[in-house]
Parts: structure tokens; C-alpha cells; sequence
């Protein structure tokens, strides 16, 4: 038995006091052996209600005691944070004073919004609660605030209670029991499904179990859940992201399901999570939320969008949300007559959900005849309910239920009895995680493990890059010599392998913030805590750190030379592995400290230009600034630096490479009077001692080394700490702002907002601009700013009234006749609520509104009148008749009645509905295809065939639906058809009129993608623009073309957002655009879109489906793929093709009014009846076998094929190819791949650059703030340096640490430029918009004027603090400012040409430059490269330091500092200018005191030229040279940009297709 008992005989007051009592838990449970200890599963044959009513049985022989959770809630109010911005950022808008001190204003009186006011309601245990809404309503904070996820929000008001216990208490110890289920779907990517479902089992493992050990317990769980949710084929397979292949969107939502539900939650919120789902898998999901809700007595509360009549009938209960009010609460059968009842009603086969939503929308609800007192706003809805029978019943049961449990001791004893006896032994009282923290790590390593194995081409790749740099840097400095020559090479090595080492770990930031996302949501589910994945991250990369250091240190350590005793290499390994480890977790401590990974980025980039300054080797000690010198004793880099330093030079004893004198007149010269030229050499001495010379260069000594070790190890045990507390308190991340952002400089109008109702708070504060925190998943929502909120019902139709009218007018010698005496009403007696439109096939009667129907005819709202022979006469006094109208005819068209546009759908503003001038191109040819047949290569595998012989035909003015389960190859038929396939192999006859497609066919075709891709900064009006100008024929003119794009903007309904960044809108609005985008390029042909309503509620989805058939009405063409229909949106299309797995015809054919011809289809051919309350689309999957565990006996493909439905499409189709032939081919129209010249693509891609950038301040300030800051820094930490030897190469590093900004400057361009290119690889190259290398241009030519501002920054802020003389600025202004800035644009656009990805380009470049800065003569001097001197001459570093170097200090004299200068001694007789000038004349240098005779003061060089030329192979004289040469490279550069953009993104196929052929022949 398993028991638990509270030993004190009251419970305490608060949960925590509960937490703190002595609880005892007997564990040992009794096994029934007749019990099995697995479920049997047959994939065939399987239930999804078996696996949860098998759980209940085990739960209940085992005798373990269940707990249940309902939640009840009262007068609860949701405040979010506002945001005021209603205009696009740009660079100057930074600087705008105005803008400061409204952003000043906000932070100090942020914009508060009101997103949900007056809540109540209870959700029971065994209830399941739908919550229905518009988007931007509230349904995601309705969920989150019942989950108890409101941390978010600013203030959450009211009462909440989770039967006896409160919501601080929930949070604090059994948020576990409360799960929310986000709508986006983030996992680890490199994980499987069943990797991804067993953790989240582990983690909620109870501790009494009724089937054995954990490892058969979560063997189980997963087993049921990927059976349930079809997943047990893709068990093994990595859940996957946009960057690596995995399973598909469908797949990755059961997924999101199925890790939820192994939580074993009390209460489960569902946000939208049928999104992606076919609409057989929907129902089944929701099926089995049915049957676990029973079975386990769960609370469920689910919102969805769409949702069929199938699944809204499992429900319980349903909550409408109205613009953050309810309208209504309580049982699901009642809601539709109440609505009714109020004063609404349905359309025709209007599922009950769409019909809940629709009366919440102004634009949708369709008023009763003869009711006249309806409640038309939010506020008006949620006074109607609470006073309704229905609303004082559901107040009822909220206030007798919390006064059942509200306060009810003994309740929450029995909870935290049964919870308790679920925790594991020693897990602590005062938490909710269900393990201990050592089982929590083990779990998370574990999965950190099966991450890693999951990527490890990544971990390869790490490995290799530390190999290959040690195998670089070896041969570089291969054996160095134990001489004083390579005393400076040795340090350079030790440096190097410090700093590659300590660094490498800030390539991790961006995953590490990819990761918070999944982390915050496991520690809302109570699976672990946050600082618990960084302690596991922390010890999974101790032993992979410890091999790939060692590795590298072999490498290099031996290949150097470097001191070969066990000692000395021990203390090496050990002090850089220590070191690798402390600075991992520095750079990850400043990723989980900053909510921005654009913030973390740039701390982490000056931080690293902090610490590879300030170790000691670029600067010493010595000649560090004061006001700087403090960085040294916290950097850590720094102390490991000193320990490896001397732990190398402790031993060494460097013989002398030059000692002075020696030459000619020097033969006989005895050592006593000879010395070293090395700082730390002793007279007499032909060697120096390398403690000595570490001593006086560097301020270090070896008795500090152990010390130096323990001061790494404190520092990384502080950085794991703060790394350990960070991840503990700072989970959150930073949100962009869902504010839909108008261009600057343009008149927003503001939408109407005097519905009553509306609280007087909102004008104080301004929330006519606001828009909610809430509602990710739609911004701007329905409450979005300016004019974003769809106008209420008394915007579109306001009342009209009028009262006592008297109209009297004058007779001459009469009385005042009167006309009208006191007249009063309202419109309301013209029946204009209840006007509908004229019915027809496809919307009768429309859910659409009145004089707003969805989709009306083009005679539903105008109808045409006309006139004939009419005449007019009037009487004249003493005079004929005098006739002012003589048989004139007409129509409307003549007054301007097609410029009218009718009430627009939801969002008014403008139409869906065209006007009647905005019509696109009239269409009459047919696309037809035969055969179709799609194979691609798998490897190791015989290849795959997606499609299986498909054909049909699209014909103009018909709307064509291509429907099928996931993983049919709907997609796949829509991008063959299109032309946009550039892999596989696809055959069979694609004609148009019967003959082969024009050349230019992608041009006369328009293709609207599942994804919005756009440039997010463009304006709509923008976009629509550059479609236009580079899409129509250049034979139209601009007027014409600007003309059609307003045109195009009124048939999409975009008037009122043309001016909106696209990136800011809706997902309405975006979808809208994107079709905008293809009309403004006039399709002669045909429209493709794929998926217009996924992830669309179901007034947005029939306003983009009501639009498409406004435009098939017109005359267009359409081929449309569409998920989850529902039935009065399924009757909106014309024809469907229906595939099944395989890419196999079910279906092609006529729907027939209200799908009748396609379930007479089915029922006949076997299928079961068809209900009549049934949704067609739903039926049609339901008896294909459609769905995650759903299956059928027959093969609808072959019976499709023996068909007379089937032999009659091959029928027309034959028809149709031979009337197309006798028509003629349809011609080509443009003669060149592109409709405009090059040089007009160039112009248009520049003018888009140039207006992108300037709208993305954060990328440029970044760039300029980079440059200014590092210049700053630079200047001052080599501050006035002087003219010794020390200060001359002190600036040198100056010139060399400016060089390494090139990295982070080259790595941080190539994000917009993959940006753009990503744009147009998705969208404008299929369309055939503009040529790739114009595209490549422009991207050249808007980067390298922002590259050259902030080189000046740089230039300005470094050149004189630094100290350089004021006439070489001139030149190193040209290298620094202007070719510098030509060289690293050029290179990191080329890099960033080859590279899939910001993140490796970053990682190529920095490859890449290890070589440019290894090989330019400067971490080893020329002269000791040996066999590396061809790279010297091909690294474009060597003439850019070379260039700089030789201008900024060449011929100029040095003045060594007194450790400089070397003492000899004299021969006896003789003073130090007579013994010394012989040598000083061919050698150079000289004497300080020339007429001594003893102690001679020495400086081995006298001219910079001297030292440049001697040391580092620089020559004044080259300096134009170099410019030139540096020119060179950046032709050479840009040449590389355009080579790479076409072997790596445009080239299709293989690099080596002849290898690959003859692979494929052997095998």
C-alpha cells in the first residue's frame, strides 16, 4: 500500500506551513501479477481511449489514491503592457529629440491595455472548456491566466481558485499539476520524437508506480502517446527545424501534444494546438483529450480556430471572448440558441464554432429579422450574459463551488497527500519538481548527451577547428629554436593557444538564447530546474572539453618546441583546460544575464576585445594607462597567461641570436665586452635567462603560477555561480513589438472608436494605439493600433435618427405649406439590419453581414439599372414645353458607379471585394496536366516517388481546392506545377491550350507561398511597387503600373495599411500582401497559393477564401491547397483534387452545390452515409483513412481510377488540349529571362537596400557603435604611446587589434545579406523577378557606404589618442577608412555567398581570418615563417599592416626607455663611441653616453625603418604599393561574391555531377 499522513491534526494556514509538516510515505505498493506489465499496441487496430482507460485500470488495482483539479475563477481582469509606437524606427528617428523623450515617457508611464475584464466561470475536474474568439480577443492570456502562467502580464485582478488551493501556493509547489501547451511549436532540434517524449515522461515520474521501475513507466507512457498520435514510424527520427531536417509541421505539433500530456497534468491548456493538424488528426486529438479527461477526471481547457462541428461537440462547455469581455459562458449545446435567442443567426451550414466567433465580429454576425435590440458591443455582450438565465446560472456555480473548496482544509490535505506520494524521497517540501536535483541533472544530462550524438557534425566540426588550428599554428612555429630570436615567436604561441581556447565558447550565445525558449517552458511544467540545464551543459562539456583540449595541446605543444618536461606540459594542459572551462562559462553567464541575444552579443564582443588586450601580451604591464591598468586584475585571461608564460620561459635558456658587437673589426672581440641585444641579457653572458626576460617585458613571475591557477579557478567557479543564478532568475526573453509600424513622414487615419462602452482609462492612456501583450500568434491583433480594430457594428452601420422634423415651404399669397410635421424613427424601419445579399451557389445566405456578404457578386450589392429613351419636358409660362432630357439611354457605369466598393468584411478597410475597375487581366486559357509522376533520390534507398501519375486542369473563373492528409504531396504537386522544383525527377505533360508551356511561364504565373516572405522593413504600397515595375512587360508605362498597384491594393483590401511595414502586420494582412505582391505582376495565366489560411481563425480564413472567390468570379484561374475547411468555406471552391499517401487521385471533380457530387461520389463508390450536419471535407478524409491511427479497407486510388467520373476528366482534358490547339499557344511575351533591363533591376534592388537599412537602426548602430566603442578603447589603451621600442610596437598592436574588428564587422553584415538573399531565393527567384547578379550588386553596393561611415567613427575615435604623427592621417585615413572597409565588406559577402547561414558564415570567416592574421608577420615575424612565406604574400593582412605600419611609423627615430638599453663594456682604453661606431654604422642603433668608458647604454635600434624592416619585413617605400595591391584583393573579393553566389545558391545540381554518375552506374 501507499499512504501518506500529516502528522499535525489541523492543516496549516498556507500551503507552505502544509509543506513544512511531517509527511510520512509508505511506498511499498502490492504488484498483481495478473496484471501486464506492458500495453500491447497494434497500430492497425488501436483505440485512442485503450491507453488511458489501461493507465486507470493499473492506477486502480495498484490502489494508488488520484488527485483531481478544477479551477474556478471570479471578476477576473488581465492588464498587459501597451506599446505606443505606431511608426517604423529608422537611424534618424534615434536622433530625433521628440523620440527620446517619448521613449523616456513610456519607460517611466509604460501604456497600460486591458486585455481580459470581468471573467468568471469553473472548469470542473472531467470538463472540457473550448475557448472561441477572434484573434487578438484574448484567448492565449485566457488560457495562460488559468494555467497560471500570468507572469508576463502587468497585473492579473479577481479570484482564482484551484479548488482549495491559491494560485501563489499552485505556482510554488504543484505547478506541475497545470500545463500549458503554447501554439508554436520549439523543440530541441537534434533530439527524436521519442527522446523528446521520454524526457518529459522522466522528469514527471511519480514515485509510486503501479508498472515496476521508471524505465518501464516512461517505456510506457511514450509508447501509448506516439501511438495515439501516429508517431511510432518516426520514433527515431530528429524532430528537426528550419535549418535541419526533420519531421514535418503536423508531426512537430503532435509532438508538442504528446510532451504535454506525458506531464500527466490535473489541468491541460491547449493554445490552437490543431494548427497544422489535417482535419481527421484534429478530431483525434480532441478525441483523445475526451477520453483522458473522463477516464482520469482531467481539467481540459483548449481554444482552436476552425473548429469543425466534430470536434466542438466533445465539449462541455465553451467561453466566447469579445475584445477581452465574455459574452458568454457555459454549456456548449446552449451556446448556439442563446446566441440565436439574443438576436443572431447562423449562415447556411455555418458550424456552431465559426457561428460563436462571427457574432463577436461586427463584420460577420447576420442580425435576426425583427429583433431590433441585439447588444452590438463587447461591453453591451457581457452585461447581456451576466444578466441572462444562463449567466446568473454559470455565477451560481462559480460561487458554490468555491465555497465548497475555497478554504477547504481537508481538500488540500487529501491534494498535497496525494502529490506528495508522487515526489521522490528527499526531493524537498518547498518546490514542485517532482525529482531531486541530482536526478534532475542526471535526466538533463542524459538529454544533453542525446543532443549532442544528435549533432555531431557540429561537435566534428568544434574538433576539427581546433586540430586544424593547432596543425596551422605548429607548422607556423614549427620547432622554434631555444634562442632569443624565438623569444617573441614563443610568446605569440603561448598567446594564441590562450586566447583560441578561452574563446571559442561565444560561437555558443546564439544557441544558448534558441534554447531559453524550450528551458522556461519545461520549468513552467515543473520537468526541472532552469539553472539545473546549465549545471548539466556545465559537466557534459568537462570530459568533451578535456579531450578536445588535450588534443590540441598535443598538437601544438610538440610541434612548437615548446619545453618538453612532464611538468611543464601538465601545467600547460591543465591551465588552458581550467581556463577553457572558466570562460565558458563567462560567455554563458552573459548570455543568461541579458534577455536581448543582440545585447549579449555585443557585452561579449567588447568583453573579448577587454581580455585579449589586456592579458599582457599585446600590452604589457608596464606600459598600460593607470586609468586602464585594473582590467588586468579581472581578467582571467590574464592569469593564465602569466601561469603558461613562465611555466615555458622558467627553464628556458635562450641563446644569444645577435650579440653586440659583432661583425667585421669584431673577430677578437671577447665576450666581456660583448652583450645581448635582448631586454634581460647580462653582460658576459652569450644567453638570456627566460625567467628574467619574462620578468622585465612582462611583469611576471613563476612563483605565482599555483597561485594564477587558483585564481582561474575562483574566477570560474564566480562565473558559474552568477552563470547558475542568471539561469535560476532570468528565463524570460526579450519580445519584438506585435504594433503594426507605419513609414515615417505619412498620415495615418485613424480608425473609428466611439462604440459605447469604451472605457474612459483608454483615452487617458492612450490605448486607442495599444495593442495587448497577448496573441502572439496574430499581430496586429483585431485590437492593433491606429486603425488596426475592425470597426464596431455601429462604425459600419451608425443609427440614424431623427425627431420632431417640420419642413414647411413658402406659397406666393398662401400660407406656409407644411410637408412634414413632426416626424420621428431610425433607419431601423428600412430594414437595413436585416438586408442579406442575393443568394447563390456558393454564399447563401452569407455569413457575411448585411451589404457586407462574404463573397457577394458582383450584382449582390449593384445591381446595374439602366435606362432607355428617356424624356424630360417642363412647362414654361406663355411658352412651349421646353425638353431638358430627349431620349437619352444609359446605365450606372456613366456616373461613376464602378469606382464603388461595398462595405468591406471584417476589418473594413477597404473590401475583399473588388471594385469594379480593379479587375485583373481576363483570362481564357486553360492549364492542364497529365501523368504526372515525382521521384527523388533517398540514399542507400531505392528513390521515392511523391507524386503518382496525377492530371487535371485549373480553368479560368474556377476556384480549385487540392486537398489530402499530411504527407499527401499537396505542396509537392503545387511546386511541380509551378515550375519550382530544382531537385528529383519529375515526368508527364504539363500544356497549356493544349500545347507546351511558354517560355516564360513562371513570369505569367503568380505564386503565393505558405510563408509570408517578404522584406520586412518595405511598405506594402513599396512592395507592390517593385513587383510591378519588375514583373509587368516593359512595354507598360510607370503610370500604368503605379495605377495597377493601387488597383491591386484596393481589390486586397490593404487601403488603410499601404503604408504599414509588412513585417508589422497580422497574419490576415500578411497573407493579404503576399497576394497583392502576385497580382501587381498581372498573371496572365494562373494564381498558385499554398496554404492562404493556415494558422488563420475562421473569419480570417473566409476572408481570404471569400477574396479568392471574388477574384476566380473575375475571371482568374486558382489553384489553392487548404487544411482544415470548414463546410460553408468547402462550398466556397468550384472543383477539389484529393490526394492521398503517395501522391496518389482520390478525387477530381466538381463539388456540386453543398458537395453534393463528391458525396454522392463517395457513398456510392462504398464510402459510408454522409450526415447531413457533417462537414464534406472532414467526411471525404474520414473515409479515405485519413488521420494519425485512422485506416480504410478499400484502395481509393484504384477506384478512382475505374471511375466514369475519372474517364470523364480524361475526357475534358483531351477536349480541352484539342479546342487549345486549334486556338494557337499562348505566346511569350517577354523576349529576355526578366522583364526589365539590367541596370533597372540594379536601380530598384538599390533604392530597397538603401530604405532597409536606414529602417533597421539596431544593425547599424551596432556597426557604428562597434567601431566607435573599439576605437575608443584601442586609442586609450595605447594611449600616447611613446617612441621606445615598446611604444613603437605598442602601436603596431594598435594597427593589429584594429584589424581583428574585421571579424565581428564582417561576421555581423552577412546577416542582412543571407536576409535578402533568403527572400529572394524563397519568393523572386521562381517569380523570375530580377537576376541574381543584380540582386548581388545592389547587396554590394547599399553595405559598403555604412562600412565606410563607421571606419571613419573608428578612424577619428583611435588615430590621435593612439598618438600617431598628424601627417601620415591622410594616407591611413585611405587604408583604414576607405580600403578597409572595401576589403572586409567584400570578403564577408563572399563568405557569406557560400555559407547556408549567418552561423557558418561566421564560423567560415573566422577560419578563414585565422589565416590572414596568422600569416601577416605579425604574431611571427617573416623571417622565422619558413616554408609559410608564400602565405605571407598571398594574406591581404600582410599589405594592409604593411601599409598602415610603414606609413604611420616609418622614418621616424626611437628613443629607448632605460629597460631598453643594453650595457656593454668597452675594451679597456677605448669609449663606447669608439668601440661602438664601427658596429653602429652597418647595424644601426646607438649610444646614449658615446664619451664613457664603461657601462655603455645601448639601444639596439635607432630608426622605426630599422626596427620594421629588421623585425617584421616593413618597408616604408611600399605603402602605394600596397594600395594597389590591397584594390587587387577587393576585385578579387567581389569577383568571389558573384563565383560562390552562383556555385552555391544558383547552380542546381551537384558540384561534381560526373562523380556522382558514376556512382550511381557501379552501384
Amino acid at each position: 500500500m501507499s499512504s501518506c499522513s500529516i502528522t499535525p491534526s489541523a492543516l496549516p494556514p498556507s500551503m507552505f506551513a502544509l509543506w513544512d509538516s511531517d509527511i510520512t510515505c509508505v511506498t511499498d505498493v502490492p504488484r498483481d501479477q495478473s496484471l501486464p506489465d506492458t500495453l500491447a499496441v497494434d497500430p492497425d487496430k488501436f483505440a485512442p481511449g485503450t491507453p488511458f482507460t489501461f493507465l486507470h485500470d493499473r492506477r486502480d488495482r495498484a490502489e494508488i489514491k488520484p488527485r483531481q483539479l478544477g479551477v474556478a475563477f471570479r471578476n477576473v481582469e488581465v492588464q498587459g503592457i501597451g506599446a505606443s509606437a505606431s511608426f517604423q524606427p529608422t537611424l534618424g528617428s534615434l536622433f530625433n529629440p521628440l523620440s527620446v523623450v517619448e521613449e523616456i515617457k513610456n519607460a517611466r508611464h509604460p501604456p497600460l491595455k486591458r486585455i481580459l475584464s470581468g471573467f468568471e466561470g469553473v472548469v470542473k475536474p472531467g470538463e472540457m472548456l473550448l475557448v472561441l474568439g477572434s484573434p487578438g480577443a484574448g484567448c492565449s492570456t485566457m488560457l495562460k491566466t488559468l494555467a497560471n502562467h500570468t507572469e508576463e502580464y502587468h497585473a492579473v485582478s479577481g479570484e482564482r481558485h484551484y479548488d482549495s488551493i491559491s494560485p501563489a501556493d499552485l505556482k510554488r509547489y504543484f505547478r506541475g499539476d497545470v500545463q500549458y501547451c503554447p501554439e508554436d511549436d520549439i523543440h530541441f532540434p537534434t533530439l527524436t520524437v521519442e527522446q523528446t517524449i521520454d524526457f518529459a515522461a522522466t522528469t514527471r515520474t511519480p514515485r509510486t508506480r503501479s508498472d515496476g521501475t521508471r524505465s518501464q513507466f516512461v517505456e510506457t507512457v511514450t509508447t501509448i502517446l506516439t501511438t495515439v498520435f501516429g508517431l511510432r514510424h518516426v520514433r527515431k527520427t530528429p524532430v528537426g527545424n528550419q535549418q535541419i531536417r526533420g519531421i514535418s509541421g503536423g508531426q512537430k505539433k503532435r509532438v508538442s501534444i504528446a510532451e504535454a500530456l506525458a506531464t500527466r497534468a490535473c489541468i491541460g491548456c491547449w493554445d490552437n494546438s490543431t494548427r497544422g493538424l489535417d482535419a481527421s488528426t484534429a478530431l483525434e486529438f480532441v478525441q483523445a483529450l475526451r477520453i483522458a479527461t473522463d477516464t482520469m477526471k482531467l481539467g481540459t481547457v483548449v481554444s482552436i480556430y476552425q473548429a469543425g462541428e466534430s470536434l466542438y461537440k466533445h465539449f462541455d462547455k465553451v467561453c466566447v471572448i469579445y475584445e477581452g469581455r465574455m459574452a458568454y459562458f457555459g454549456p456548449a449545446d446552449k451556446a448556439k440558441d442563446y446566441f440565436i435567442d439574443m438576436g443572431y443567426e447562423p449562415a447556411n451550414r455555418q458550424t456552431t464554432p465559426d457561428f460563436l466567433v462571427a457574432v463577436t465580429d461586427p463584420g460577420a454576425r447576420i442580425p435576426r429579422a425583427g429583433v431590433a435590440s441585439q447588444p452590438r458591443t463587447a461591453d453591451e455582450f457581457a452585461q447581456y450574459f451576466k444578466a441572462s438565465k444562463l449567466g446568473r446560472e454559470n455565477a451560481e456555480e462559480v460561487d458554490q463551488y468555491i465555497s465548497t473548496y475555497s478554504g477547504n482544509t481537508e481538500s488540500a490535505k487529501a491534494y498535497a497527500q496525494s502529490a506528495r506520494a508522487e515526489f521522490a524521497k528527499r526531493s524537498g517540501m518547498k518546490n514542485p519538481y517532482m525529482l531531486t536535483i541530482p536526478q534532475q541533472v542526471a535526466a538533463v544530462m542524459r538529454r544533453k548527451i542525446q543532443i549532442i550524438r544528435g549533432s555531431m557534425l557540429a561537435t566534428g566540426i568544434n574538433l576539427f577547428s581546433y586540430v586544424f588550428q593547432a596543425i596551422i599554428t605548429g607548422t607556423v612555429f614549427l620547432r622554434m629554436p631555444e634562442a632569443t630570436s624565438a623569444f617573441f615567436s614563443r610568446s605569440g604561441v603561448l598567446f594564441f593557444a590562450l586566447l583560441f581556447s578561452a574563446l571559442n565558447t561565444m560561437a555558443e550565445i546564439p544557441a544558448l538564447f534558441a534554447q531559453r525558449e524550450i528551458v522556461l517552458r519545461h520549468e513552467k511544467a515543473a520537468l526541472y530546474h532552469p539553472f539545473v540545464e546549465m549545471l548539466a551543459h556545465t559537466l557534459v562539456d568537462i570530459p568533451i572539453a578535456l579531450v578536445i583540449t588535450t588534443v590540441f595541446v598535443i598538437i601544438l605543444y610538440f610541434m612548437t618546441g615548446l619545453q618538453r618536461s612532464p611538468e611543464q606540459f601538465l601545467t600547460f594542459l591543465l591551465s588552458l583546460l581550467v581556463l577553457s572551462l572558466t570562460m565558458k562559462s563567462w560567455f554563458r553567464a552573459i548570455a543568461a544575464a541579458f534577455k536581448s541575444e543582440a545585447t549579449a552579443q555585443v557585452v561579449a564582443g567588447l568583453s573579448t576585445l577587454a581580455l585579449s588586450i589586456y592579458t599582457g601580451y599585446t600590452i604589457p604591464k608596464p606600459s598600460m594607462i593607470g586609468a586602464l591598468r585594473w582590467i588586468t586584475y579581472i581578467n582571467p585571461l590574464r592569469y593564465g597567461f602569466e601561469a603558461i608564460l613562465t611555466n615555458e620561459f622558467r627553464t628556458l635558456r635562450g641563446a644569444c641570436s645577435s650579440l653586440v658587437p659583432q661583425g667585421p673589426g669584431y673577430e677578437n672581440v671577447s665576450l666581456e665586452n660583448q652583450v645581448c641585444a635582448v631586454v634581460g641579457a647580462q653582460p658576459g653572458q652569450d644567453f638570456v635567462d627566460g625567467a628574467e626576460f619574462a620578468r622585465l617585458s612582462y611583469g611576471f613571475s613563476y612563483s605565482k603560477t599555483w597561485m594564477n591557477l587558483g585564481i582561474i579557478i575562483a574566477f570560474g567557479v564566480g562565473f558559474t555561480v552568477l552563470l547558475l543564478v542568471f539561469s535560476e532568475y532570468n528565463t524570460s526573453t526579450s519580445h519584438d513589438s506585435t504594433v503594426a509600424l507605419f513609414k515615417r513622414g505619412t498620415k495615418v487615419k485613424k480608425a473609428k472608436r466611439d462604440a459605447p462602452g469604451n472605457s474612459g482609462d483608454d483615452k487617458e492612456v492612450g490605448l486607442d494605439n495599444l495593442k495587448p501583450v497577448d496573441d502572439k500568434h496574430h499581430a496586429p491583433s483585431a485590437q492593433s493600433p491606429l486603425d488596426a480594430k475592425p470597426p464596431t457594428q455601429t462604425d459600419v452601420f451608425d443609427i440614424f435618427t431623427w425627431q420632431n422634423i417640420k419642413y414647411t415651404v413658402p406659397i406666393s399669397g398662401e400660407p406656409d405649406r407644411t410637408l412634414l410635421n413632426e416626424v420621428s424613427g431610425d433607419d431601423k424601419e428600412f430594414g437595413l439590419d436585416n438586408l442579406k445579399p442575393v443568394d447563390d451557389k456558393h454564399h447563401a445566405p452569407s455569413a457575411q453581414s448585411p451589404l457586407d456578404a462574404k463573397p457577394p457578386t458582383q450584382t449582390d450589392i449593384f445591381d446595374i439599372f439602366t435606362w432607355q429613351n428617356i424624356k424630360y419636358t417642363v412647362p414654361i409660362s406663355g411658352e412651349p414645353d421646353r425638353t431638358l432630357l430627349n431620349e437619352v439611354s444609359g446605365d450606372d457605369k456613366e456616373f461613376g458607379l464602378d469606382n464603388l466598393k461595398p462595405v468591406d468584411d471584417k476589418h473594413h478597410a477597404p473590401s475583399a471585394q473588388p471594385p469594379l475597375d480593379a479587375k485583373p487581366p481576363t483570362q481564357t486559357d486553360i492549364f492542364t496536366w497529365q501523368n504526372i509522376k515525382y521521384t527523388v533520390p533517398i540514399s542507400g534507398e531505392p528513390d521515392r516517388t511523391l507524386l503518382n501519375e496525377v492530371y487535371g486542369y485549373v480553368a479560368p473563373g474556377k476556384l480549385t481546392a487540392l486537398m489530402g492528409e499530411s504527407g499527401a504531396g499537396k505542396t509537392t504537386l503545387l511546386n511541380v506545377l509551378a515550375k519550382r522544383l530544382y531537385s528529383g525527377t519529375v515526368t508527364g505533360d504539363m500544356l497549356v491550350n493544349g500545347q507546351a508551356l511558354p517560355a516564360d511561364f513562371q513570369s505569367q504565373t503568380g505564386y503565393v507561398q505558405q510563408m509570408d516572405t517578404h522584406e520586412p522593413t518595405s511598405t506594402v504600397r513599396e512592395a507592390l511597387i517593385f513587383s510591378a515595375k519588375l514583373r509587368q512587360p516593359p512595354s507598360v508605362p510607370l503610370e500604368e503600373k503605379l495605377a495597377y498597384v493601387e488597383k491591386c491594393i484596393d481589390i486586397c483590401g490593404l487601403t488603410e495599411y499601404a503604408e504599414a511595414a509588412i513585417g508589422s502586420l497580422n497574419v490576415e494582412y500578411k497573407k493579404r500582401s503576399t497576394i497583392a505582391v502576385e497580382l501587381a505582376a498581372k498573371p496572365k495565366l494562373l494564381l498558385f497559393l499554398d496554404e492562404p489560411t493556415s494558422g488563420l481563425d475562421s473569419q480570417f480564413a473566409w476572408a481570404i477564401v471569400s477574396f479568392l472567390r471574388s477574384l476566380a468570379d473575375q475571371g482568374q484561374a486558382i489553384l489553392c491547397t487548404i487544411h482544415q475547411p470548414s463546410a460553408e468555406l468547402f462550398q466556397v471552391f468550384d472543383r477539389l483534387l484529393l490526394l492521398k499517401m503517395g501522391g496518389q487521385t482520390v478525387y477530381f471533380g466538381d463539388l456540386g452545390t453543398n458537395a453534393t457530387k463528391l458525396i454522392n461520389y463517395f457513398e456510392r463508390n462504398g464510402g459510408r452515409h454522409c450526415e447531413g450536419h457533417e462537414n464534406p471535407a472532414e467526411y471525404m478524409l474520414d473515409v479515405i483513412g485519413a488521420g494519425a491511427t485512422a485506416s480504410t479497407s478499400a484502395d481509393w486510388h484504384n477506384l478512382w481510377l475505374q471511375s466514369p467520373e475519372a474517364a470523364s476528366t480524361q475526357e475534358e482534358i483531351k477536349t480541352i488540349i484539342s479546342e487549345g490547339i486549334n486556338r494557337g499557344a499562348v505566346q511569350t511575351e517577354l523576349t529576355s529571362e526578366f522583364a526589365t533591363p539590367w541596370l533597372v533591376q540594379v536601380k530598384e534592388l538599390i533604392v530597397r537596400g538603401i530604405n532597409s537599412y536606414w529602417r533597421d537602426p539596431t544593425y547599424l548602430m551596432a556597426k557604428l557603435v562597434l567601431n566607435t566603442l573599439a576605437g575608443l578603447f584601442i586609442g586609450f589603451t595605447f594611449f600616447k604611446a611613446k617612441d621606445t621600442q615598446q611604444g613603437t610596437q605598442n602601436k603596431l598592436f594598435a594597427i593589429f587589434m584594429c584589424e581583428i574588428l574585421t571579424v565581428p564587422l564582417a561576421t555581423q553584415l552577412m546577416v542582412p545579406f543571407i536576409s535578402i538573399r533568403n527572400v529572394y531565393e524563397i519568393r523572386e527567384r521562381p517569380s523570375r523577378m530580377y537576376s541574381w547578379t543584380a540582386l548581388v550588386t545592389a547587396q554590394i553596393l547599399v553595405e559598403i557606404p555604412w562600412n565606410i561611415v563607421g571606419a571613419a567613427s573608428l578612424f577619428f575615435t583611435w588615430f590621435w589618442t593612439v598618438g600617431f604623427q598628424n601627417d601620415r592621417a591622410g594616407y591611413t585615413y585611405l587604408m583604414m577608412g576607405i580600403v578597409n572597409p572595401l576589403y572586409y565588406s567584400s570578403i564577408g559577402q563572399a563568405v557569406a555567398a557560400m555559407s547556408p547561414d549567418a552561423q557558418t558564415g561566421a564560423l567560415l570567416f573566422s577560419l578563414l581570418f585565422s589565416f590572414v592574421l596568422t600569416f601577416n608577420g605579425v604574431l611571427q615575424p617573416f623571417r622565422q615563417l619558413g616554408w609559410w612565406r608564400w602565405m605571407y604574400r598571398l594574406s591581404p593582412g600582410t599589405y594592409l599592416i604593411e601599409g598602415l605600419l610603414g606609413q604611420a611609423l616609418g622614418q621616424q627615430d626611437i628613443n629607448c626607455s632605460a629597460v631598453e638599453f643594453v650595457k656593454i663594456t668597452p675594451p679597456s682604453g677605448l669609449t663606447c663611441a669608439e668601440y661602438m661606431n664601427p658596429y653602429i654604422s652597418f647595424a644601426g642603433g646607438y649610444l646614449q653616453n658615446p664619451d664613457a668608458s664603461a657601462d655603455c647604454n645601448f639601444c639596439s635600434t635607432r630608426t622605426t625603418d630599422q626596427f620594421l624592416e629588421a623585425s617584421f619585413n616593413i618597408y616604408y617605400s611600399h605603402r602605394w604599393r600596397n594600395v594597389g595591391i590591397m584594390l587587387a584583393f577587393v576585385v578579387f573579393n567581389v569577383s568571389a561574391i558573384y563565383i560562390f553566389t552562383y556555385l552555391f545558391r544558383i547552380r542546381t545540381g551537384s558540384l561534381l555531377p560526373s562523380f556522382r554518375r558514376f556512382k550511381k552506374k557501379k552501384n
